[in-house]
């Protein structure tokens, strides 16, 4: 987990900000690694982005696939001054087999959020195999096959969208009686 405070100019840590940034992400559809960082050129804390990648397993047509993605949550602060953020947000996708090696991000002057990341891709077609002859040093040679690879830099902007998503809606069954009016649904 990655531990977090905000500080006051004072100097002093606020109370009332999250402590780690899994209980910021708890909800939403993305995990957390290690490899995280902050974006650059953010002017104010409202700019200020936590970008991280993870690994991400999906199921289709029967067969599993892996890939990476890039996520992200924003600070935000309100007009009281308190320290909020938003929801983690995939920000980009990678093709199946692709894993993030490196990125970096930055604030735009519009405002957006830019990355460049570099990715490696894995190809696992037979076509694209290599065999590599390894020595385990007991006396034993084996063979071990290698997925072809190919290194490229991606690139990927955009802003922040804001949405509300609703899993699910609880009645309050101790206050609700028979004959109740009900406000009007819009």
């Amino acid at each position: 987990d990655i531990r977090l405070a905000a500080v006051a100019q004072s100097g002093l840590r606020i109370t009332g900000f999250v402590d780690a940034l899994s209980s910021l992400i708890q909800n939403a559809d993305v995990g957390v690694s290690s490899n995280l960082q902050f974006s650059h050129n953010a002017e104010t804390l409202d700019a200020l982005s936590i970008l991280w990648s993870d690994t991400a397993v999906e199921d289709k047509h029967a067969e599993q696939r892996v890939h990476d993605t890039l996520n992200a949550l924003r600070f935000r602060t309100t007009e009281s001054g308190r320290i909020s953020v938003t929801a983690a947000q995939e920000l980009v996708p990678m093709d199946d087999c692709t894993s993030i090696d490196q990125f970096n991000a930055y604030v735009g002057e519009n405002g957006n959020l830019y990355a460049a990341i570099q990715g490696t891709f894995y190809d696992y077609d037979p076509k694209h195999m290599k065999t590599e002859t390894v020595d385990y040093g007991d006396g034993t040679i084996g063979t071990v096959s290698v997925a072809g690879e190919k290194t490229s830099i991606y690139t990927a902007g955009g802003a922040y969208t804001d949405t509300l998503r609703v899993d699910s809606v609880l009645p309050d069954y101790a206050n609700i009686h028979k004959g109740a009016i009900l406000p009007p649904s819009r």
